[in-house]
Formats: structure tokens, C-alpha cells, sequence
């Protein structure tokens, strides 16, 4: 099991958070094509050398809003941004990159959610695991493992990740957004004994007034961290601890080594 960090929005260059995984001793580290120094160091060329020296394995985050199961002109937008980076990415030594699954557009009627991917199910489902199998295809040509991530998820999509599992895909669990879901997510991965899992999100979530705070340091939520680390040891997946400051990283890779 390696235990990674992810690229901080507080950094305004790559290697402010090579030096800081060094400290801290991680073995990877989660680059952000949200970060503008993210994307611009990436297509200047910067990884390779900076692999080279601090000797840190690396995955990539795509957009988070990216949504490959979406209609076909915006899908194919984002699957030409995939195009312009992963290879360059792929050349500095990224090896997985992580995509979020989405709920898609909601329409509410009555005071109900309506969730549009559910209503058009079957063309949704479609449109998701056609684009999807392109881009893993696309991922495996430069040698990059495509990972999803549960997001925010609601009961239809308990369809897409059966849906997806069955087409062989690997996926990243995030133990903070399966909390604030109500461990819906877990449900559907403990069912398959959490086959398919690459790499686990680590954080935690407090009470925070009537609603719930997101990755907060560990040990200062509600979240079972130690049930986690216990399942990727005996998986063999990599823990990303996903904090998002120095602070909370330094805090938290003590917390979880200690468990």
C-alpha cells in the first residue's frame, strides 16, 4: 500500500508540493487539471524533471466537472482536453487518471429532485460506457490505468456502478464522499468486496452546525479511517490522504500511520 497526497491549491508551483511529499514522506502525489500551475507546468514539460529528482510516483485528477455520460458535443470536449494532456502527463510519469462519475442535470418538480440520467436511463448508460471505453483506450495507449471516482451519489447511479464493474473498469473509492452520501457508495463496493478499488481517498467529515464538513484532518470527523486502511491492505490499493493544506496533510499522515 503507498500512501499519496494530492497537489495543493495553496502552491503556485509543482514542486512546492514534490519538496512537501518529501518531507512527509509520500510515495505519490495527486496533480489537479483544475490548477492552472497544474496544466501550465504540465504542457510546459516540468514532470519529467521533477520526477526524475524527488523520485515520487504520480496520478492525475481530470476536471471535476468533467462528465463523459453527458450529450455528445460536450463529451467530446472533454475528451479532447483528455487528449491535449494525458500524454503529456503519461511523458512525466503519471500512471492513473482519476475521473468522477456524475448524477448529470437535476430537475426539480414539487419539491423532488429529478434526475435527467435516470429518466433517460438506457441512452444515458449508452453514451457513458462508449465514451468511457474510449478514453480508457486512449489512457492505455500511453501506458495510464483510467480510474472513477464516486462524487456525489445518489440512488439511480447504484445502476451505473453495476453498469460499470460489469465492463471491467477500476475505480477510486473516497471514503469522505461516501459519508457525506450516507455510505450509499459503500454499499453498492462492499457488496463486491471492493473488487476493482485501485486507490482510496482518505479524509474525514465533521458535524459542522445543521450540515457536514468535508475533508476535514483525520480524526477529527465521523469517518471509520481504520476500517479503510485494514481494506486496502489486504487489497493492495493505494490511500490518497486528500487534505487539502500542508497542516492538515502533517497531521493526518501521522493519524493514519499510527492506526
Amino acid at each position: 500500500m503507498k500512501i499519496g497526497m494530492p497537489a495543493l491549491f495553496g502552491f503556485s508551483r509543482l514542486e512546492d508540493n514534490f519538496a512537501l511529499a518529501e518531507a512527509l514522506g509520500f510515495d505519490f502525489i495527486e496533480l489537479n487539471l483544475n490548477f492552472s500551475y497544474c496544466r501550465r507546468e504540465i504542457a510546459s514539460g516540468a514532470l519529467e524533471a521533477l520526477s526524475g529528482k524527488y523520485g515520487k510516483g504520480l496520478t492525475l485528477h481530470f476536471f471535476d466537472e468533467g462528465d463523459f455520460g453527458t450529450y455528445e458535443e460536450v463529451a467530446e470536449s472533454y475528451f479532447s482536453l483528455l487528449k491535449r494532456y494525458l500524454p503529456l502527463a503519461a511523458a512525466g510519469g503519471v500512471k492513473t487518471l482519476v475521473a468522477h462519475l456524475q448524477k448529470g442535470p437535476v430537475v426539480t418538480i414539487g419539491g423532488v429532485r429529478n434526475y435527467v440520467y435516470e429518466g433517460e436511463f438506457d441512452e444515458y448508460i449508452s453514451r457513458l460506457r462508449g465514451m468511457l471505453s474510449r478514453a480508457e483506450r486512449f489512457c492505455r495507449e500511453y501506458g495510464v490505468t483510467l480510474a472513477l471516482e464516486n462524487s456525489e451519489t445518489v440512488p439511480y447511479m447504484e445502476r451505473v456502478y453495476e453498469a460499470l464493474a460489469e465492463d471491467g473498469f477500476s475505480f477510486v473509492f473516497d471514503i469522505g464522499h461516501d459519508e457525506m452520501c450516507r455510505n450509499l457508495p459503500r454499499s453498492i463496493f462492499e457488496r463486491r468486496n471492493f473488487s476493482g478499488v485501485r486507490e482510496f481517498h482518505i479524509h474525514d467529515v465533521r458535524a459542522q452546525g445543521g450540515a457536514k464538513a468535508d475533508h476535514v484532518s483525520l480524526g477529527e470527523g465521523v469517518v471509520d479511517v481504520a476500517y479503510y486502511k485494514r481494506i486496502a491492505e489486504r487489497t493492495g490499493a493505494d490511500c490518497l490522504l486528500e487534505l487539502k493544506s500542508a497542516e492538515d496533510l502533517r497531521r493526518s499522515v501521522e493519524y493514519f500511520r499510527a492506526l
